[in-house]
Formats: C-alpha cells, structure tokens, sequence
C-alpha cells in the first residue's frame, strides 16, 4: 500500500525536516485530507471540551482514524471503536455498582489495553492508576485513596481487597476489550451519571521528591485544560502520532503521552519499556511525529544511535520532548544531530496536569530554561513573601490556572505550605528572565545546605555534564560532621578504564562556584531514579552509600601513620583509614587549615591548600609528600618513630 507523504520545511528552529512519512495503515484507517491536511490552528481560550467529548467528536468526524497504535505499526484501535468502549465500560460500571464520583483503581501495565481501558473509564469516574510494581501495598493503597472499585487484568492474583473487582480481558480486535464485574451488584444497575467540568477524573499520588506523597485530584477541566495548551504549543495537527515510552501510572504518560494527542486528534503508541532501541523503531515503523520522554530515555535513545546511526533512517520526527528532570547537551545535541529536529524541553507537575512551561515548537530552544508558561500562570516567591514576575528574582515558582488544582485530596501538613495566597506552591527553586522564560535551579527540598552555603545540584549536574567523560550524573547531600551536609556526586562514565575522580574535579571547579564543588566524585553503572524516572537525590545518599564509604585500611608506612594520628586528633575521630576522605570523615576548610599546621610542625614543610584538597586521603597525601618533600620529611619521620628510611628510600 502506498504512503502518502507530505514535504514540509521548518527552518524556523534551525532543523530541515525530512519529509513526513503518514502510517501505512489498513484502509480502515486512511484519514480525510479535510481533516488531517488541517494545519494546528491556535485554541481560542474558552472551556476546552472534556476527553470524552473529544473522543465522541472525533468518532463522528473520523470515525476510522486510529487513536491508538501498536509499536510495530500493524495495528490500531480508531476513534469509532474507542467510542463504543466508553458505552461498555460505563454498562460494567453500572453493574458492579459503581456511582459517578467512585474512584475506580486501574492496574496499569504498560500497553495498548491500559490506555483504552483509562480513556474508556476517564469517559466515567475518576480513576486511580496503580504501579504494578505496589501489588503487596494494593490494600492499603485502596484505604488510603477511597478506592471504591478495582480493575485488573484477568488472570492476576490479587490479595483481599474489599470492594468490588472487574477484570480487564483482551478482545479479538486490538486495545479492545470484556470488562466483567466478578460479582454483580445486588443494588440493581442504575446509570452513571454523565461527568462535567467539575468532576474528579484522576486521582494520583505525586512522585514524593519533596517527601511523603501527596494526592492529587484532577478535574475533567484541569486534564482537557493541560491538554489544550499542550496541543496549541507543540502545534499538534489531527493524525500526528506520538510514541509514549512513559509508564501509565503517572502524569507524564497519562496527559503528555496518552490525552494530548487524543486532544487534538491524534494516535499514541504505548510502549512496553523505555528502551532506546524500540524506542526508534517504534517512530520508525509508525511514522510518528513525536516522542516524550525523561532525560533517562532520551539518554538510551542516544546511546542506541551511537551504536547504530541507521536507526535513525526511517524516523522522521517533528520534534521530540522531554521533561521530569533536565537535558544534558551532550546528550540533546546528539538526538537533535542524528534525528533532524528539535529537542524540547519542559516543567510539568501532577497537581497541573503535567503542563507548567514549555519551549514552543517554531522557536529555536534555549537551553537553560524551560521556555514560558504555557496556559498556566506563574510567579516566584521571595524570599521576602513577595509575589513578582519581575526578571532575575529568585524564589519559589508558584502557578495557578485552569489546569492546576485549588486543592490536595490529601496533604500532609499545613495548608499554607501547599498554597499562597491562590498560588500553589510548586516547591522549585526558580526565576524568570526578561522574557518571562522560567529557569529551575533545584528543588527546594533537595538543596544542599554546605555549612549554611546552599549548593544547587541541579546546577553542578550541568558543570559536571559538560565533561567529556561524563555520561550521566546525580549530586546529592551526605552527613557532614561539622557542616552538616556536603556535597557527592555519582557519575557514570563514558569511558570507565579512563575515568579520573580528580581530573573531573578540576575541570568542573572551573564552572561552579567553590561551596559547590563536589567533595567526593565517584563513578556509577546507573543513576538511582524514582519510580518514574527522576533522579532520587533525597534518597540517593543512603542507596549509593557503599560506593563512598571505604572500607578500613590501616595505614602501611610510617608517614601515613603519622598523618592517621594528626587527622584523628584535629577531628576527634578513631578509627581513620588510609583511603579514608579527610572531607567526608568530618574535615572542613578550618581543620584542613589546621591540619596544614600540624604537617609543618611536624614534617618540616608547607604543604599548599590545593594540594590537601585534592590529595583528601591518606594513602595519596602521604604519596605527593615522598614525591615532592622526601628529603625533608624522611629525616623527621625517622625522628619521630627513632628508626631510619630503607635503602630505597621509602618509608616503611
């Protein structure tokens, strides 16, 4: 069958596009030039229609257009037959004796079904996507979201739950599917009733990377207002397809990956995993013309064309997006050099939608920020308690807007750390420039505090991103004994057999200012993420603890022991190692000033600041002392232990 194909050039965000290759679908599936030729035409700002309305309308305009797509391009479900579903699903409901505000609980597996069977329920009552991965804490995750139904795959083994359980079977035609109640309800089948602006229609628990989860209760509004401005600032058309690599227990796969292109009448294609690979042949074989993504994909994506430069033949892509965490450029101009097009950035949070600021599509992307807010309001928080938009103010980004919540279903704590006068309170650390571009800094909760100097590790993640040996990397705090955190870096290395912990150190102290500079670097095989797939800086000291905690090396010489017993005496501390980190077992600028004394005193020599700070441990310092100060120092050293130096000169 032949492929319709459409030339188009953008030279506008510096990229020529390849030509767009449209699905080589069954005849079922060819669209209407009235239709899908259509280019994006803006939204006005009025009440967007809910999803389901949007599904219906598409189901009577095109009603053989595919809504969802299979990764390998051979199958899809259209919008007349998702329309039908949403008749079933609210029938099954009914049954099991579901009303129109139950939360009904969805096991969400990646996959095709998934995505027909919360966009079939979406149509209905609010639901509750469940992390397969939670299956023992299914109970207790009921209780505490008021989970009035469940919905799972048939099949599954499930502990008791205490309300009413419809399983989820394939049909013959693919995504369709049999939603059966186990049981029927004995209080007869009344219909549910239709759902308004103001109806809850996703209920879901944040990622935590402030700390303990928080529920979130999105409205029919706040879902099809986050999907309106996501569809007007990507320029979506109808019959765009997006690949959708994210998990569907979360915001980004939900309202990015799955509800923007079925807002503006497009097809998704849910991916079993985020593997770069399949990530690029999905885009290929579907024709699609855009993905969304973490940076921790995109990173596959990249390391997969880097192995295979031909993956990229068949894809011809409008743009990709990414968001959760921010791109590295090595990685970003990688992607946009071998895929031809741009590489978007942008801010979303649960309690909005998934849609907070944006780079624009047809703009030339500015890294650093994330662009401007899109459909959302945003202002920052001073420090002062003042709310301003003025450039160069940092502070808290706060938004609020027809896509934010007004209110947790659940917080734990005091209402106004949540809220600002009418403002939510994102907990970023932010500023806009003179544009009104947001620009993050860190998460609140995740900055370091360095002896009162605040470190942002967002920021020293982008020095130590732009070394050449620096695939990916995490900074965090660990317990300081004195300062009371310091700051570790992770790092995975492009090439381990070269990777240099001091060099890396070096080259990125050039970038950052000094109470920044990572005490300890330290490589990794992989970055610890969250359960979504950002980076678990909170957690990340406890989970890497082993990779920066020596084990006990006593000393070998008796240099080294000398300089055991000076560290442990100006720090108080038993038990010092030779590999042991000066810094890291509780040394500060002004015990390494006093250290540096105790060498003179002792040694008979100056050892310079610079040298101490990167020579942090034993074994290394006593090394450059043999090297540099040798003929001083083993005289003393005989002195103190009343034994002379070998005939080779080394200490013994």
């Amino acid at each position: 069958m032949a492929i319709s194909i459409e030339e188009e050039a953008d030279e506008t965000a510096g990229f020529v596009k390849t030509p767009r290759l449209r699905p080589n679908l069954p005849e079922c599936y060819h669209f209407s030039a009235s239709v899908f030729h259509e280019r994006h035409r803006p939204v006005p700002d009025v009440r967007p229609p809910l999803i389901g309305q949007r599904i219906e309308a598409f189901a009577r305009t095109a009603p053989s257009a595919p809504v969802i797509l299979s990764a390998d391009g051979r199958d899809g479900l259209s919008y007349a037959a998702l329309s039908d579903l949403l008749a079933s699903v609210g029938s099954a409901l009914a049954q099991a004796g579901v009303r129109g505000r139950d939360r009904v609980a969805l096991w969400a597996e990646r996959g095709p079904l998934t995505v027909s069977a919360f966009l079939g329920l979406l149509a209905h009552v609010p639901v509750v996507p469940v992390d397969p991965s939670t299956g023992r804490q299914l109970p207790d995750l009921m209780q505490r979201l008021s989970v009035k139904a469940l919905v799972v795959p048939s099949g599954l083994d499930l502990p008791p739950v205490d309300v009413p359980v419809l399983r989820l079977s394939p049909a013959t035609r693919f995504a369709e599917f049999h939603l059966e109640p186990e049981a029927q309800s004995s209080g007869g089948q009344a219909a549910l009733e239709p759902v308004d602006d103001a109806a809850p229609a996703l209920v879901i628990e944040t990622s935590g990377t402030t700390g303990r989860p928080k529920v979130v209760e999105l409205t029919q509004a706040n879902l099809a207002s986050g999907a309106q401005s996501a569809a007007r600032t990507l320029a979506l058309s109808p019959g765009e397809v997006c690949v959708n690599p994210m998990p569907l227990f979360h915001v980004h796969g939900l309202c990015i990956g799955t509800l923007t292109p079925v807002f503006s009448g497009g097809a998704t294609v849910p991916l079993a995993n985020g593997d770069g690979a399949q990530v690029l042949s999905a885009c290929a074989v579907t024709r699609a013309n855009w993905y969304t993504a973490v940076p921790t994909i995109h990173h596959s994506v990249a390391q997969a064309l880097e192995r295979d430069a031909g993956l990229a033949r068949d894809v011809s892509l409008r743009f990709a997006r990414s968001s959760s965490s921010a791109m590295d450029g090595v990685t970003r101009d990688l992607l946009q050099n071998h895929l031809g097009c741009p590489l978007l950035e942008g801010m979303g949070m649960t309690e909005a939608s998934s849609w907070v600021a944006h780079q624009p599509f047809g703009e030339v992307p500015i890294h650093g920020t994330i662009g401007p807010a899109q459909g959302t309001e945003v202002a920052i928080l001073t420090e002062a308690g003042e709310v301003t938009t003025a450039p160069s103010e940092k502070g808290e980004l706060l938004l609020r807007g027809p896509n934010v919540i007004t209110r947790y279903a659940d917080y734990p704590g005091d209402r106004a750390e949540a809220f600002h006068e009418g403002w939510l309170r994102s907990g970023d650390l932010a500023e806009l420039d003179e544009r009104g571009h947001v620009r993050i800094h860190a998460r609140l909760k995740e900055l370091i505090n360095r002896g009162g100097a605040m470190a942002s590790p967002v920021m020293v993640e982008a020095a130590l991103l732009q070394d050449d040996n620096v695939a990916a990397a995490i900074v965090f705090g660990a317990p300081h004994p004195s300062l009371g955190q310091d700051v570790l870096a992770a790092v995975v290395p492009v090439d381990a057999d070269a990777f240099d912990p001091d060099a890396i150190l070096r080259r990125v102290a050039d970038r950052l200012p000094a109470e920044a500079v990572p005490r300890s670097v330290f490589p990794v095989s992989e970055i610890p993420l969250n359960r979504i797939g950002k980076p678990a800086r909170i957690e990340a000291a406890a989970r890497l603890q082993d990779k920066f905690t020596p084990v006990y090396a006593a000393p070998q010489t008796a240099l080294e022991a000398l300089l055991v017993l000076m560290i442990e005496e100006i720090l108080i501390r038993e038990g010092h190692g030779r590999h042991d980190d000066f810094f890291l077992s509780g040394g500060d600028s002004l015990s390494l000033m006093r250290f540096q004394l105790r060498i003179e005193e002792e040694l008979g020599v100056l050892v310079p600041g610079d040298i101490l700070a990167i020579e942090r441990d034993v074994a290394s310092l006593a090394s450059w002392l043999e090297a540099h100060r040798g003929d001083t120092v083993r005289p003393r050293i005989a002195e103190a232990f009343a034994e002379a130096p070998t005939e080779s000169g080394q200490l013994e």
